[in-house]
């Protein structure tokens, strides 16, 4: 009983804090992120679009080399040494975002000068002025970055989310400007993308609390490296970098074998699932959290069976919320793009089972175990590669939407058995995943006593 009091206080209260003001933030953000897609989605052609799509896709596979795979390893690591070691944390945050300095300033010259030869990538030579406008994101990189894992590691859920906003708002009002007062195509859709990452940089400069960033001494960084680089990092590292390599290989394999319109209806179909799976962002929340526990395995194994517990029913809300609105959304909005409903109902039907994945992540990152998710991501990537090029070849458009929803339901096991060996005190029972105890009505209560709050909030602003 005490351990469910303490997890209750503890654990529970940060959780509900987390998802009460990021529920409550995402659901302001996404709004103005649909806007900003319908606005993207009719102002430019299929083609334009397409174009626009794989400039991204050039620059997040180029981020991968950021080793974005270690910001989960900082979090997860810095809020474990604050407690016992506090200028460890300070050199371990400090060395990794000088780190994601010196690589954003090698691919910012490679972009601006190197366009020419990169714009291949997009099969057209009019290309690299877009490609030139993406050098410009690695110059506000390390700064987004090292704000984001502050926010994160002091659960600064308010900051965290004021951030998103800024940048969503930041990108609207850069393509009214462009299209009321200029012109606007693809490249002025990435001028867009750019001020959404520099404008929230510039307003968090007002940002005050415990001071993180140092000039670490040799010793301090040679111990940060081995921390990051030669540790449990190493696997993150290797995972992300597959993973990211993964996600970004698509887009090609469906222009080689599709066209480039076909990049844009598949990237609209990802794109609205991933805005669904947005509204609830537990994992976000879980990473700086579950650390707290990894001493403790009861307890840990408990958190993932209630995280897994709650997230399955969110997304299974939001599976049937989706399910009957995305009709209705596009034929309003975007009628021209009716063709991508079907394949966004196909990757929808994955929605439900993927509660799981989402909390698994963060488990793998508080346990340090991130060899055993790296061979996971190895085996599925893999995956993706094959079967996405021989049903993409085969089914078209279908045939890649496919592969991504079986590639998520057979991910899934896979992960269950790799916590089973790096948790082998965690045992999942169904019978306590569909029933409700004590706990749950508790968290339920808390949920709604914090909802009910911000909405007479609300009403008494209005």
């Amino acid at each position: 009983m005490n351990n469910n009091i303490e997890e209750k206080e503890n654990m529970g209260k940060v959780v509900i804090r987390g998802i009460a003001i990021s529920g409550a933030g995402t659901v302001v953000w996404k709004f103005i992120d649909a806007l900003t897609a319908i606005s993207l989605l009719r102002l430019l052609s299929l083609f334009e679009y397409g174009v626009y799509r794989l400039a991204l896709a050039a620059y997040e596979f180029m981020a991968g080399f950021f080793l974005a795979g270690l910001e989960n390893v900082v979090v997860s690591d810095v809020a474990s040494y604050l407690a016992s070691d506090r200028r460890r944390a300070q050199a371990v945050f400090s060395f990794y975002i000088w780190f994601v300095a010196l690589v954003s300033a090698v691919f910012f010259l490679l972009f601006l000068f190197g366009s020419r030869f990169i714009a291949s990538w997009l099969g057209e030579s009019e290309g690299i002025p877009h490609l030139a406008v993406v050098s410009l994101f690695f110059i506000a990189v390390p700064f987004e970055t090292a704000y984001k894992l502050k926010f994160q590691i002091f659960l600064d859920f308010g900051w965290g989310n004021a951030y998103r906003l800024i940048s969503s708002m930041a990108r609207i009002v850069s393509i009214a400007l462009f299209y009321f007062f200029a012109v606007f195509g693809a490249q002025e859709a990435l001028w867009a993308g750019f001020a959404s990452m520099l404008v929230p940089v510039l307003i968090s400069l007002g940002y005050r609390r415990d001071p993180l960033f140092i000039i670490p001494s040799w010793a301090e960084c040679r111990s940060a490296i081995f921390d990051l680089f030669l540790r449990h990092g190493k696997w993150a590292i290797a995972s992300d970098f597959i993973n990211n390599f993964a996600q970004n290989i698509r887009p090609f394999l469906v222009k080689a074998f599709v066209g480039i319109e076909g990049v844009a209806l598949i990237a609209l179909a990802q794109g609205l699932t991933a805005h669904v799976k947005s509204l609830f962002p537990l994992r976000e929340i879980l990473t700086p959290v579950l650390p707290r526990s990894a001493d403790d395995p009861e307890r840990l194994s408990r958190q993932l069976n209630r995280a897994t517990k709650y997230a399955t029913a969110a997304n299974f809300i939001l599976f049937i919320v989706a399910a009957a609105g995305a009709p209705v959304f596009v034929a309003l909005v975007i009628p021209k793009y009716w063709e991508a409903l079907p394949y966004f109902y196909l990757l929808l039907l994955g929605l439900p089972v993927s509660g799981f994945r989402t909390v698994a992540v963060p488990v793998f990152y508080a346990l340090r175990a991130q060899q055993k998710l790296f061979a996971v991501t190895v085996s599925r990537t893999v995956a993706v590669v094959l079967l996405n090029a021989v049903f993409t070849y085969f089914f078209g458009l279908w045939g890649a939407a496919s592969e991504m929803l079986l590639l998520g339901i057979l991910t899934t096991p896979a992960y269950a058995l790799a916590i089973k060996k790096a948790l082998p005190q965690w045992k999942f029972s169904w019978k306590e995943f569909f029933s409700i105890d004590e706990y749950d009505r508790a968290v339920f209560k808390d949920i709604r006593q914090r909802v009910l709050s911000r909405l007479k909030i609300f009403k008494s602003a209005v």
